[in-house]
């Protein structure tokens, strides 16, 4: 789950340097990317609860930068 742990990192690292509009940026965009779409990456594909897992990591980013910038 490469792809997943390469974007929890950027994650952290945004919101550990308060870089909330680049947290949630990321966030925006790789939710939107694994809704609905069966992502791969170097044609490994992903099951359904590694795309939930990254889904729901990256969903809750989003809300806790939102929550940082007062939105």
């Amino acid at each position: 789950m490469i792809f997943g742990t390469v974007f929890l990192i950027n994650f952290r690292s945004y919101l550990v340097c308060s870089m909330y509009e680049e947290a949630a940026t990321l966030a925006s965009s790789i939710v939107r990317q694994l809704k609905g779409s069966n992502i791969s990456d170097n044609n490994e594909a992903f099951d359904e609860n590694e795309l939930f897992d990254m889904l729901e990591s990256a969903g809750m980013v989003f809300v806790q930068a939102l929550n940082q910038l007062g939105r």
